[in-house]
């Protein structure tokens, strides 16, 4: 139901959720990924039901053009912060900047 200039993103997001959520579980996609509603819209916040336990999900965006997502069975938190250039290299801080 999304235009279709937000479909490719939705999905994706929805996609990465999906995986982290099975990959915390340590199903992978052996279980049935079908099972795991995590929603398509934008929102760094989320949490999915998946058989009977609730699982906390967040959205990573690690750089611009990557969607990383993190789940555990109970609410986490997650706190970004920076490398010095030193230890990243200069070209990768550059790029991450």
């Amino acid at each position: 139901a999304l235009p279709e200039a937000q479909r490719t993103r939705a999905f994706f997001r929805a996609w990465t959720r999906k995986e982290a959520l099975l990959k915390a579980r340590g199903d992978g996609f052996h279980a049935e990924p079908k099972g795991a509603e995590v929603g398509v819209e934008a929102g760094a916040h989320r949490e999915a039901r998946l058989d009977g336990v609730i699982w906390a999900l967040r959205d990573l965006r690690p750089v611009p053009s990557v969607m990383a997502a993190l789940a555990a069975p109970e609410p986490f938190a997650v706190a970004r912060f920076a490398l010095p250039a030193a230890v990243l290299g200069e070209a990768l801080a550059a790029r991450i900047g």
